[in-house]
């Protein structure tokens, strides 16, 4: 049996840190409705808030895929709910680029580790124009 394979456990726990990322930015999305400055902050805020549970993933990952197929779904629940499709393409190829930087440093390297997130980050938090 091939042992890079993912196994239905990994898409197990794809699944939950998805839902987890999600919720937490969420979270701080809606803190844009106390005041609209803070919406500036979002570049910044979003991936420091989000980085706790991306980090506990990443002690997760050993398998090529999963961090693309994390990025596959937070584009669709980014475009169902509501934030266009003009960003899916980019947030699943910065998924990409993420899991064959974390994958060369055998998702183990710290340094590899911390570019990935930041190159996964990118994507997920591009600033739109208010649509009426």
């Amino acid at each position: 049996m091939n042992e890079n394979k993912l196994k239905p456990k990994d898409f197990i726990t794809i699944g939950i840190f998805t839902a987890l990322i999600f919720a937490v930015e969420f979270a701080c999305g809606m803190l844009g409705f106390i005041h609209p400055y803070i919406v500036a902050s979002f570049v910044v805020l979003i991936p420091l808030v989000g980085s706790i549970p991306m980090m506990l993933f990443y002690t997760k990952v050993e398998k090529f895929g999963m961090l693309t197929i994390m990025s596959v779904l937070i584009a669709i629940i980014m475009f169902v709910t509501g934030m266009g499709w003009l960003g899916a393409p980019l947030i699943i190829a910065s998924g990409l680029i993420a899991d064959l930087i974390a994958k060369k440093g055998g998702y183990k390297s710290f340094k590899l580790t911390a570019l990935s997130h930041g190159i996964f980050c990118l994507a997920r938090n591009r600033q739109l124009p208010a649509q009426a």
